[in-house]
C-alpha cells in the first residue's frame, strides 16, 4: 500500500522504518534494518515503510505493509517509554503517577499484577 509521511521521515536507502499512526513525526521510532522492522511489526504492530524511489525524499511517498493498529490513545507522546523499552500505561491514572519505562520482561510482568496496556517502543539496529 501507498502511505505518506514527512519527506525528512523517509528511512535512508536499504533501510526501512515502523511508522505508528497517532504519534506525532518527531516521536516515530528510528530507521532500521528492514528485517527487524518487519519482525517488530509483526510482533507488535505498526506499519513497516520503506521508500519506493528517491522520488520518496521529496514527496514522503513510501510503500507500507500495515502490521496492525498500536494503542498509544490518552498516553502523552513525551511518557512513551525510550527506545528499546516498554511501559505500563494505566488507564485514568495521572501521566505522572504511572509507572517507570522498564525491561519488556518486567512490563509484561507488571501487567499481568496490576492491569493496564503494555507500550513498547523499538530500537534501531543500525549504528548512526
Amino acid at each position: 500500500m501507498r502511505f505518506s509521511v514527512p519527506p525528512d521521515r523517509v528511512p535512508p536507502e536499504g533501510l526501512c522504518r515502523i511508522w505508528y499512526r497517532g504519534l506525532p513525526p518527531d516521536r516515530q521510532p528510528a530507521s532500521m534494518t528492514c528485517a527487524r522492522a518487519h519482525r517488530t511489526a509483526r510482533a507488535h504492530g505498526g506499519l513497516v515503510i520503506v521508500a519506493t524511489s528517491p522520488r520518496s525524499f521529496q514527496t514522503g511517498e513510501v510503500s507500507a505493509t500495515d502490521y496492525g493498529p498500536v494503542d498509544f490513545s490518552g498516553v502523552p507522546p513525551d511518557r512513551l517509554p525510550p527506545p528499546g523499552l516498554c511501559r505500563v500505561w494505566l488507564d485514568g491514572v495521572p501521566p505522572d503517577r504511572q509507572p517507570p519505562p522498564m525491561s519488556c520482561p518486567d512490563a509484561a510482568a507488571y501487567q499481568r499484577r496490576s492491569g493496564g496496556r503494555v507500550l513498547f517502543m523499538p530500537a534501531s539496529d543500525v549504528s548512526r
